[in-house]
């Protein structure tokens, strides 16, 4: 049986600062974000496909990973709270991924 709950979208004022510093400036750098999500989910593996590259009005790029999805905490405490400094708080207290990764070194809460 799927339970749908509501949850609130939490922005922080760090937001503001955080949205100016480290927007997605192009394509090429949105792609990278997408293969750095990978790592944060601990894939293994990143397979990146390009496709219809002869009519640009219809060309597509796939990023696919084997990593772990976010729990409904991570998306409650993480991902609906942009600007949350997460990733700084698990590298002071050294905390690992269950593949023994350390956090990477984006500040952005993904």
């Amino acid at each position: 049986m799927n339970t749908v709950a509501r949850v609130t979208f939490r922005p922080r004022a760090r937001l503001l600062s955080l949205l100016g510093e480290q927007l997605i400036s192009d394509q090429a750098v949105g792609l990278i974000e997408l293969v750095k999500n990978g790592y944060d989910a601990d894939a293994t593996r990143v397979d990146v496909a390009i496709m219809g590259l002869s009519a640009t009005e219809s060309t597509r790029i796939e990023v696919r990973d084997n990593g772990i999805g976010m729990s409904r905490i991570d998306i409650e405490e993480k991902w609906l709270s942009p600007a949350i400094d997460h990733k700084e708080r698990q590298k002071k207290t050294k905390s690992r991924s269950s593949r023994g990764r350390a956090p990477s070194s984006r500040a952005t809460s993904s």
